[in-house]
């Protein structure tokens, strides 16, 4: 038995060898890991910047629609009231000169105030999406060719 005692001991000693570099092996795949995650991290966190530096270019693209969407709106009220103003103005000119034998020229007449809402407006929130307005399209001009070829056939 003395004879199998040093293989069992290098036996041991081997398997103890081997156990070593496992915890090795799993010690550097943890630290891997570790890295691996803090590297996803990292990324998130600069797509999560470009994605919010994103939104804000959006956000202040937008503000700068609305605000030129609000400028012309205001101008277009302004030159409204400019061309009522002088159509009254007109008008009164017309009836203070004196009757010549001819009728008094009516002042233009405006365009009415827009009291009911386009009709793209009044379509559900889902239909005024852009995409949705090409598909409408593209089925109204392919039932329209539809039925200009039953016609001519």
């Amino acid at each position: 038995m003395s004879a199998e005692e040093p293989n069992r001991t290098a036996a041991e000693a081997r398997a103890a060898e081997i156990a070593a570099e496992v915890a090795e092996t799993d010690e550097r795949r943890a630290e891997e890991d570790v890295a691996r995650q803090h590297e996803e991290a990292e990324q998130a966190r600069k797509e999560e910047e470009k994605l919010s530096r994103k939104e804000r270019k959006a956000e202040e693209k937008a503000e700068r629609a609305r605000a030129e969407a609000e400028q012309a709106r205001q101008k277009a009220l302004e030159a409204d009231a400019a061309e009522r103003q002088r159509a009254q103005s007109a008008a009164k000119a017309a009836a203070r000169e004196p009757a010549s034998g001819r009728e008094p020229i009516p002042p233009p007449l405006s365009p009415p105030p827009q009291s009911e809402p386009a009709l793209a407006d009044r379509l559900p929130e889902a239909a005024q999406r852009p995409e949705v307005m090409a598909g409408a399209a593209f089925v109204g001009a392919f039932l329209l060719a539809r039925v200009l070829k039953r016609m001519f056939d």
